[in-house]
């Protein structure tokens, strides 16, 4: 935020802990909304393939609902 942008010399120091505050809250931000999910998806997208290899063609597409 503003504190980045701070020009006063008493509070330089504080800067570099802004900055950091600032990427690690925009990295959690994308974590949470985009890394957590694709791995959701991901992991169903495993666990229904190795579903599939242990049953025929023919009766996942009885489990999906397709046919």
């Amino acid at each position: 935020g503003p504190m980045i942008f701070e020009t006063n010399e008493q509070a330089l120091f504080l800067v570099p802990m802004a900055i950091s505050l600032g990427v690690g809250t925009l990295t959690s931000t994308l974590v949470v909304l985009i890394l957590v999910p694709v791995s959701f998806v991901i992991g169903e997208e495993l666990g229904s393939l190795k579903y599939q290899g242990e049953h025929s063609v023919k009766d996942s597409i009885l489990l999906s609902g397709a046919g």
